[in-house]
């Protein structure tokens, strides 16, 4: 039998700060729905202080002409554990990995521009643990080195 298996997901997109919670809400819900358990994500602003060209900003100027305006920069984390008995792959379709999947239930939880257009995002899920500049609490490994972030 193959053993669980634990994903993590890095994701930068752009959105009102005023939708964060509302967004970690929809996530752990469709991160849930495909099966996983676990489930944690963190969404927490970036100040662009120190980054002043960030791509994500660019491509919001190229389709919308403008600056963001009412949108941060947020860097969304999710950890999650997928069970031995949810396949890698579906397989009467053959429809993508896990991985593939969970970035996608990730990405359409994502609000909306206040025109209604798709947030701008970048990033993808891989079967891992998180980097050490992850803002997921490793507390429930045997590894954990006391790094209490929250």
């Amino acid at each position: 039998m193959t053993p669980d298996r634990h994903t993590f997901t890095d994701l930068n997109a752009l959105f009102r700060a005023s939708d964060a919670a509302a967004t970690v809400t929809r996530i752990t819900d469709g991160v849930t729905a495909l099966g996983c358990t676990g489930v944690q994500v963190r969404a927490r602003a970036i100040t662009l202080a120190c980054e002043p060209d960030n791509m994500l900003v660019a491509a919001y100027q190229q389709v919308h002409d403008a600056p963001p305006v009412t949108e941060d920069l947020h860097r969304i984390t999710v950890s999650a554990t997928v069970p031995a008995t949810v396949p890698a792959t579906v397989p009467v379709t053959g429809t993508a990995d896990i991985t593939g999947r969970i970035t996608r239930a990730v990405v359409a939880a994502l609000p909306t521009g206040p025109d209604g257009t798709a947030a701008v995002w970048f990033g993808s899920t891989r079967y891992d643990e998180p980097n050490d500049d992850s803002d997921i609490p490793r507390d429930n490994h045997s590894d954990h080195h006391g790094d209490d972030r929250p």
